[in-house]
């Protein structure tokens, strides 16, 4: 695939500084695995998810999608297709970029770590 002048495109396997490529990027093209899947929410990287593999991945797309963050491919063609779309209309892009927010939890941990704290102290596990 050819693309215009001004993208400028990457493809990487395996990598360990994925959060600093994140931040440099407008899309991530991957799979939609829990982690990544939460950190490009957090990020508010839209996602272009590629054949999710049935059981957690399917149901992460599926709630990335169904909020407007991100879309699926199916197979190459449809994500030559999809990309070639949204490169198209970068309104695409700005409108799935808004939605990221609707999942983003970027505090997740403490939030979850605070309420298991303070219910832990409501059991006198802990004292005040």
């Amino acid at each position: 695939m050819r693309y215009p002048e001004n993208i400028n495109a990457n493809i990487f396997g395996f990598i360990t500084n994925i959060h600093k490529l994140m931040d440099a990027s407008d899309i991530l093209i991957s799979k939609a695995g829990g982690l990544t899947s939460s950190e490009a929410m957090a990020k508010s990287l839209p996602m272009l998810i590629v054949d999710p593999i049935p059981g957690q991945e399917s149901r992460n797309a599926d709630i990335i999608i169904e909020h407007g963050a991100g879309w699926k491919a199916i197979n190459i063609a449809n994500l030559s297709y999809k990309l070639q779309r949204i490169l198209e209309l970068p309104s695409i892009l700005t409108n799935a970029r808004a939605s990221t927010h609707h999942l983003a939890k970027p505090k997740a941990a403490t939030t979850i770590l605070t309420d298991i704290y303070t219910h832990l102290q409501a059991q006198k596990y802990f004292p005040k």
